[in-house]
């Protein structure tokens, strides 16, 4: 029986990872302004070539970017449910409302939908943002743990302790 990628990990087996999806889209002629999570929707085929590169290389499992808009996450799995492969959805809390500004504007391939962005803005500054994103990554987390085989989890600035929250309503 093939051993399950948690057990590979605990055994210290080098893995290769490679989170270039976004270089592999360019070289597409996909440029850095689109939102590249918004190309399941209106590009699937170029998102499937990808995807299919990274399979016939050896890929084991996908690593989604992080995860803001279950109906694109939900769209992927979709299109990528023949591959029969993992799927790790990311989850990242936000920290603030310019943080969420940030992620949208300036980091390519990363959406965040305005309802997530108004909603950071009607918090405080400090720690009634930070609790906010918590509770939005909860809540993200909640709706996509039974649609892919695991999550994973970035924590802003290396808080940690903010990853353990997000977990801590499961």
């Amino acid at each position: 029986m093939e051993k399950s990628f948690l057990e590979r990990l605990k055994e210290d087996e080098i893995l290769i990872c490679d989170g270039a999806m976004g270089t592999m889209l360019y070289s597409k002629g996909i440029y850095i302004d689109r939102c590249f999570d918004e190309l399941n929707l209106s590009n699937p085929s170029i998102v499937r070539d990808v995807h299919q590169g990274y399979l016939k290389s050896g890929a084991e499992y996908i690593l989604t970017q992080p995860v803001f808009d279950i109906r694109l996450l939900e769209k992927l799995l979709e299109q990528i449910k023949e591959y029969r492969i993992p799927v790790m959805g990311g989850i990242l809390p936000l920290a603030s409302y310019r943080n969420a500004e940030f992620l949208n504007n300036e980091v390519p391939g990363m959406s965040i939908p305005k309802s997530i962005r108004d909603r950071m803005k009607k918090a405080a500054s400090g720690e009634e943002a930070r609790r906010l994103g918590i509770e939005i990554a909860q809540e993200i987390l909640l709706q996509i743990k039974n649609k892919v085989q695991g999550v994973y989890l970035m924590p802003p600035f290396g808080r940690f302790e903010t990853a353990l929250e997000v977990v801590g309503i499961l």
